[in-house]
Order: structure tokens, then C-alpha cells, then sequence
């Protein structure tokens, strides 16, 4: 059972974080971090809704559906984490 939680928990993490991502530094180009070496909201696919969002500006009054499913998405992305790191070998 440990394992098809894990299993499940895994598939929701992947579904709501990019497949390959970087981490480059602005002064010299170089690979800082990639994959499961950035933090897990930094992966989100959260981000590029806010930054939807954010272009929008002026265009949008208040509060967006974009901005709404990015906050949705983080707090999945947090239980997930947390219901794993409680599983044996789940992890920190």
C-alpha cells in the first residue's frame, strides 16, 4: 500500500512541476541547479500562470482564474510533499 501511495503521490508531483528545468546564473550562463535540485514551488507549473497573470497588468481587474489555479496548484504541490515525506521512504 506504501508503495502505490508513493507511486500516486509521485505521478501528482510530476503532473504539476515542468519535466526538465534549469536553473541558469545571469552573470556567467552556468547550470546552478536542474531537476529535482530546485525547489519544488520554484518547478511549478505555477509560475508561468502567475506570470501570465502579471502580463496581463492592467488588463485584469483584481484577482484572475490564473492567479486562483497557481495558489491551487502550490497547495497540492505542498500536501503531496508533506503526505510523502509522512510515508516510510517517502523522504524529507
Amino acid at each position: 500500500m506504501t508503495t502505490q501511495a508513493l507511486d500516486a503521490i509521485e505521478r501528482l508531483i510530476a503532473a504539476l512541476t515542468y519535466d526538465k528545468i534549469e536553473h541558469i546564473d545571469a552573470a556567467s550562463g552556468d547550470t546552478i541547479a536542474e531537476g529535482e535540485g530546485i525547489p519544488l514551488l520554484r518547478r511549478s507549473i505555477a509560475q508561468d500562470l502567475r506570470q501570465i497573470e502579471g502580463q496581463l497588468g492592467a488588463h485584469a481587474k483584481g484577482r484572475t482564474i490564473l492567479g486562483a489555479t497557481a495558489d491551487a496548484i502550490d497547495e497540492a504541490l505542498l500536501a503531496a510533499a508533506e503526505a510523502k515525506a509522512d510515508l516510510p521512504g517517502g523522504g524529507a
